[in-house]
């Protein structure tokens, strides 16, 4: 395996946690403040890069 692969392995793996990590702490600002879906919903569509795959579990959750 070549350092390059390598190194790109490495930032989508970075990319995964972050997004878990980001998407972790804003279902647990959710939960202390229900029923502000603005914020969750602006932070999500601007600054996260699997938003779809948020979007898909807030939708499941609502139910």
């Amino acid at each position: 395996m070549s350092s390059t692969t390598a190194w790109a392995l490495l930032g989508v793996v970075i990319l995964f946690i972050s997004g878990g990590i980001t998407y972790w702490v804003i279902t647990i600002y959710q939960r202390k403040n229900q029923g502000t879906y603005d914020f969750y919903d602006r932070f999500i569509s601007n600054n996260m890069p699997f938003h779809h795959v948020a979007r898909t579990w807030q939708r499941l959750r609502r139910r």
